[in-house]
């Protein structure tokens, strides 16, 4: 098992160092914005922008709680993915490449698997089997903003993997309900 996980860890830093190669002033720009967007307190934000859109155009189609049910699904992948990454332990690229940087703010807590993968890919489930009509853009948003993440050097390519495939089953959840 051991020799399992050190040859997806040699797989990864490849990886990640040939996205970073890749490096240059705007898209660092671009992607940061796309990191800050799926930070804690802007879900927060969504949460007030959905429900605007919700009451203003798709009242008609979509009941106040399923949007709400689609809200809760990354919280749930973060609450998931919280105790994931106190079991695995795994660290950052930044902390274990030597003279690798990481270019956004860089977090102390562990690696795998990636909050922002889970989270936005959570949110984008939820509002895909919700057949909510803004599904399509939150799918981009997300992979945007889970490529961000490698891009800056924050995750490996596994971690957001495996974020992606926690959010996923997380947004599942609202079938159930």
């Amino acid at each position: 098992m051991k020799k399992i996980f050190k040859q997806i860890d040699l797989q990864d830093q490849k990886i990640i160092f040939a996205v970073t190669s890749w490096r240059i002033g705007p898209l660092v720009l671009l992607f940061k914005i796309f990191t800050e967007s799926a930070r804690g307190y802007a879900w927060s934000i969504y949460a007030i922008i959905l429900n605007v859109l919700i009451l203003s155009y798709t009242e008609i189609f979509f009941k106040q709680t399923q949007i709400l049910w689609a809200l809760f699904c990354p919280l749930l992948a973060w609450f998931f993915g919280k105790i994931i990454k106190k079991c695995v332990r795994r660290k950052r690229p930044y902390q274990i490449i030597a003279n690798f940087k990481a270019l956004t703010h860089s977090p102390i807590d562990d690696s795998f698997p990636s909050l922002h993968a889970a989270s936005t890919s959570a949110f984008f489930s939820g509002l895909f089997i919700l057949h909510h009509p803004y599904a399509s853009f939150v799918g981009c948003w997300a992979l945007l903003v889970i490529f961000s993440r490698l891009y800056l050097g924050v995750h490996y390519l596994s971690d957001l993997i495996a974020g992606s495939i926690l959010g996923l089953l997380c947004g599942m959840l609202v079938w159930v309900f």
